[in-house]
């Protein structure tokens, strides 16, 4: 439900935004947002005690029913947020590369006209990629819900990586005078939102539900840090990559590789990341 809110808010906070820059300036509508943020930090702030108590009751019927009422960070709850955000820093760099060469391939090769009307390029992942979520976040959880955690991050990251797969098939077929369909990139959007809900959701669960009450928001603080650097990370290393590999078809193929192998070993030492680390269900 939390992640489908900041989602709702999302999709209508770039579909408005993107209309007031496009009718306006951005000066305008950056201008709006931060109003709107303001509004949101104020609201936060009156029902904050309300906000806090919940989440308190709802950490300690998690810690009553698997008997880990803790005081303290401990080396295995240190470990399991150490490996939680490696794999939410990984994911967010494949998934930030990934939608960087997308939406430079849907304004070169895909058809984006939908009843006589024009989509503009950006939409395609700003909302998209949120619609998704609102629409199938209940129902992907249902699905993975019988795995265990470390499998879920490793099935996150196998799917974040084959979600480029159908745009490499459409980029092979097509000819000079034809253009993709939007089709394989709503696959690819589908295919992107199984892998981001197994990754970023449970991440911010997990962290919350295994960390001290004193460290609970320190711990989290980690986690948007690691997707921090990874965002200052991908910039980088996609113009770097850029300048080496000029086929985005090869760029795609890469970063399939990279999170499909990271996604496999995951799964495969699952077990033995389980024993010595514990606290992650």
């Amino acid at each position: 439900i939390f992640y489908r809110c900041i989602n709702i808010g999302s999709l209508f906070g770039g579909f408005t935004v993107g209309c007031i820059a496009n009718i306006y300036n951005y000066q305008i509508a950056l201008f709006f947002s931060s109003v709107i943020m303001l509004i949101g930090q104020i609201v936060y702030l009156i029902y904050y005690n309300e906000i806090i108590n919940s989440q308190q009751q709802e950490i300690n019927i998690y810690h009553k029913k698997y008997n880990k009422i803790k005081t303290k960070n401990n080396y295995r709850t240190n470990f399991a947020i150490i490996i939680i955000c490696f794999i939410v820093f990984i994911f967010t760099i494949g998934f930030e590369c990934g939608n960087s060469v997308m939406t430079i391939i849907a304004s070169k090769h895909m058809y984006n006209q939908v009843l006589g009307y024009t989509i503009p390029f950006t939409w395609y992942h700003t909302v998209f990629n949120p619609l998704f979520i609102i629409l199938f976040a209940q129902s992907i959880n249902k699905i993975f819900k019988p795995y265990t955690s470390l499998v879920r991050f490793g099935l996150g990251l196998i799917f974040t990586g084959l979600s480029f797969l159908p745009i490499i098939i459409g980029l092979i077929f097509i000819t000079n005078d034809c253009k993709i369909s939007q089709f394989y990139y709503l696959i690819q959007q589908t295919m992107c939102t199984i892998g981001e809900l197994n990754i970023y959701t449970l991440g911010i669960s997990l962290i919350n539900r295994i960390s001290p009450n004193q460290y609970r928001a320190f711990n989290t603080g980690l986690l948007f840090v690691s997707i921090s650097l990874s965002l200052y990370t991908t910039v980088k290393a996609y113009y770097v990559l850029q300048l080496f590999i000029k086929s985005d078809i090869l760029f795609l193929i890469i970063l399939i590789i990279i999170l499909s192998f990271l996604g496999t070993i995951i799964i495969l030492i699952q077990k033995q990341l389980q024993k010595f680390i514990r606290v992650i269900q």
